[in-house]
């Protein structure tokens, strides 16, 4: 009995639902053929019919990345060893990054190395809805003292740090 009524729920549900291939509904195909075209817009030749008829142009690439290089010749760090850390900002969204102090995400971090002599030379890769990086530089000799830097997009492609 239980078989049967599951049965007779699925096909009460099938039929409501449509159930079949049909072309629409009698309503929208009259008031289709009593259109006769006015009032509708008109149709536009460059509409394409798959995604391989779609043309761009030759230097757009589909990439979601820009590319950055950070040049650092730091004179007052010539003679030590200091910690370096390229990260995004704390906050889920552009909008809720403070501009004048944002706080470093150290688990979003670009780029992190130590440098000898003041001087560091390197490319980063980031994605293009990053609107902000946060370059801190932290001396091992005294590390509870750092020293920060921003770059936003509209800086350029070359970050220099002196």
């Amino acid at each position: 009995m239980f078989k049967y009524s599951i049965a007779i729920v699925f096909f009460a549900l099938l039929t409501g639902c449509g159930g079949g291939s049909g072309t629409g509904s009698s309503a929208q195909n009259e008031a289709d053929s009593n259109n006769n075209g006015v009032g509708s817009t008109p149709s536009n030749d460059s509409t394409v019919g798959t995604t391989s008829e779609l043309k761009t142009s030759s230097d757009f690439d589909f990439s979601n990345n820009q590319n950055l290089s950070l040049d650092i010749q730091l004179a007052q760090f010539s003679d030590e060893r200091v910690m370096v850390n390229v990260c995004l900002p704390q906050a889920s969204s552009p909008d809720q990054v403070a501009m004048d102090s944002p706080a470093i995400d150290y688990s979003q971090c670009l780029y992190k190395a130590t440098i000898t002599h003041g001087e560091l030379q390197v490319p980063l890769t980031l994605a293009k809805h990053n609107h902000l990086l946060i370059l801190e530089l932290r001396a091992y000799s005294d590390l509870s003292t750092k020293t920060t830097y921003q770059w936003q997009p509209t800086d350029g492609s070359y970050w220099v740090v002196r």
